[in-house]
């Protein structure tokens, strides 16, 4: 491979779950770059994004992918944002020139619009009322579809709004007079 992109790796790698020795962040992430830098070619690049809670975490990471043979650095995109910050850590196999880019600068505008939250946050929050404008789809079976399908079939029907899939079916009257059937 010439280059891996990835977005959560770490924060899954930095996840301890159990207290086994094996399943410690460091040994997880010292097996990921060693395996990670035998997979990539010479020259090429990884960059990882994650979403470090503390500095050690940050020097944890790049120690370690410096002992797997890695060169490279940590880049921050807009550093002074709390919403739209993010941490990449940019690794190259090899020398190729390749060098840590710089991280995008700027004021909250930049990334933020004019009312202070991140664009992202604008388009979340669009998405979340195109959904509460949609209509609900029930799913069949389910306790909503049932208690819709009883209202439907206890409504009483309104003779002057037959819906369109029912057909009314009006039989001619035929008056009774003595003569016919069991007459005699």
């Amino acid at each position: 491979m010439r280059a891996a992109p990835s977005i959560s790796v770490l924060q899954w790698l930095l996840n301890a779950e159990t207290s086994h020795p094996t399943s410690s962040p460091p040994h997880r992430l010292t097996r990921f770059f060693t395996t990670l830098h035998s997979a990539l070619r010479n020259p090429s690049r990884a960059v990882l994004q994650f979403y470090p809670t503390s500095d050690d975490q940050v020097q944890l990471i790049t120690s370690i992918a410096q002992r797997a043979g890695f060169g490279g650095g940590v880049v921050v995109d807009y550093p002074n944002s709390k919403k739209a910050r993010k941490v990449f850590l940019c690794l190259f196999v090899g020398d190729g020139g390749a060098h840590v880019p710089e991280g995008l600068q700027g004021d909250a505008g930049a990334a933020e619009g004019e009312d202070g939250k991140a664009m992202f946050e604008k388009r979340r929050q669009r998405e979340s009322r195109r959904e509460r404008n949609r209509k609900v789809k029930l799913v069949k079976g389910g306790r909503e579809w049932i208690l819709q399908k009883k209202e439907v079939r206890d409504a009483p029907l309104n003779p002057l709004s037959i819906p369109p899939h029912r057909s009314l079916r009006i039989s001619p009257v035929v008056p009774e007079t003595g003569e016919g059937r069991g007459a005699s």
